[in-house]
């Protein structure tokens, strides 16, 4: 990860030292392809491992979506370009 100013890559540091001097339980999880992970970010600290892009359109393919149970959630509320999907029922009633 690259910071911006020197402030933000004090921080990070810090963030990270803690991480990695924590007992907190870590895995891999090794994706083949066609499979899913998700991860819910308020549960979880996630990344991804490096790699040397080859550019041949089998690269590895990042997906975000975010799920809400409430479209009043301040994060989903005031994203600018998102799509809300509804179920049958809901959109019978609209």
């Amino acid at each position: 990860m690259k910071t911006n100013t020197r402030e933000a890559n004090n921080v990070y540091e810090k963030i990270k030292q803690n991480i990695l001097n924590s007992d907190i339980k870590s895995c891999g999880i090794k994706l083949e392809k066609g499979d899913l992970v998700i991860i819910n970010n308020r549960r979880a600290i996630h990344g991804r491992s490096a790699f040397t892009p080859r550019y041949d359109g089998k690269d590895r393919w990042l997906q975000r979506v975010y799920i809400t149970n409430s479209l009043l959630d301040e994060y989903v509320y005031h994203q600018k370009d998102f799509r809300v999907l509804l179920d049958e029922k809901e959109t019978n009633s609209l």
